[in-house]
């Protein structure tokens, strides 16, 4: 025990040994650092002193070749202005002489575009005025062949109302009197079939009598015998009138209507307007124009 602790001072001395020569040879360094510092240090600072005069010297060359570089171009731009003045009065008198002969040519060249201008504005007025003319009499003989035509047209279509509505009359004529003689003819048959009845009638009345003056003989009847009624007969209908006109078609249609319908409620209301052309235009055949006019000419006699 005693020789461990004898050991481990011994060690500890030791190491205290070694960290004194290293703190020594620490400081050994740090001094030639520090003179190695100072050594470096005092020759920049030489260096720059050194540099600075080099600069110095080399700035004062510069600013002597500037001054003379400087009285140079002075020198230069002196002389420059003195040319170029020259040549700007030189210009200037030149641009001026040639500023008038221009002036004077423009002069010339704006007579002479007044002059063509002048001509020209004559010649179009003549050209339009003659191309005007020229329209205005094709228009007239234009507006001449419309009017011809148009008169034509209506000529055409006057003539085709016309033709349609003799043919409407024909066929309205031949139904009328193909109703009466189917009427005539039904009146016919009614008149025949009642005396047909009459005289089956009379027959067998004739028939009853002698048959019962047989079964009775002469004892006296107690009761007459009555003929039997005669079955009665419904007079023909009578066919109502066709209107030909539209003012006739439009008072049947209101009086088919019933009620109070006016010709003011039919004309408000679009659905019976559209219902009474066409049923006329069917009926009548004629223009639903034509119709229209009668209602309203109807309508502004009632009001």
């Amino acid at each position: 025990m005693t020789s461990l602790m004898h050991q481990l001072a011994i060690a500890k001395q030791q190491r205290q040994a070694q960290r004194q020569q290293l703190w020594q040879k620490w400081q050994e360094q740090r001094q030639q650092r520090q003179a190695q510092r100072q050594a470096q240090a005092d020759h920049l600072r030489q260096t720059l002193a050194e540099s600075q005069q080099k600069r110095l010297r080399a700035d004062q060359n510069r600013q002597i070749v500037a001054n003379l570089q400087e009285q140079s171009r002075t020198q230069q731009a002196v002389a420059r202005s003195t040319a170029v003045s020259a040549q700007l009065t030189n210009y200037q008198q030149e641009r001026f002489t040639e500023a008038t002969a221009h002036d004077r040519q423009r002069e010339n060249e704006r007579a002479h575009r007044a002059v063509l201008v002048s001509q020209q504005l004559q010649q179009q007025k003549q050209q339009r005025m003659s191309a005007g003319l020229s329209h205005r009499q094709k228009r007239q003989q234009q507006r001449r062949q419309r009017h011809e035509n148009v008169a034509h047209s209506l000529r055409k279509v006057r003539l085709h109302r016309h033709s349609r509505a003799q043919q409407a009359n024909l066929l309205r004529s031949s139904q009328r009197l193909q109703r009466h003689g189917q009427t005539l003819q039904a009146l016919t048959q009614l008149r025949q079939a009642r005396w047909q009845f009459s005289q089956n009638l009379a027959q067998q009345l004739h028939h009853f009598r002698a048959d019962l003056s047989q079964r009775v003989g002469g004892v006296p009847r107690k009761k007459s015998v009555t003929a039997p009624t005669p079955v009665p007969v419904k007079p023909p209908v009578r066919p109502q009138s066709i209107p030909t006109t539209p003012e006739q078609f439009i008072n049947d249609y209101v009086r088919r209507l019933g009620g109070n319908v006016s010709l003011t409620d039919i004309i408000n209301d679009r659905d019976r307007v559209r219902d009474l052309l066409a049923k006329g235009a069917n009926q009548l055949k004629v223009d639903p124009s034509e119709i229209l006019n009668a209602l309203l000419r109807l309508a502004s006699q009632t009001t």
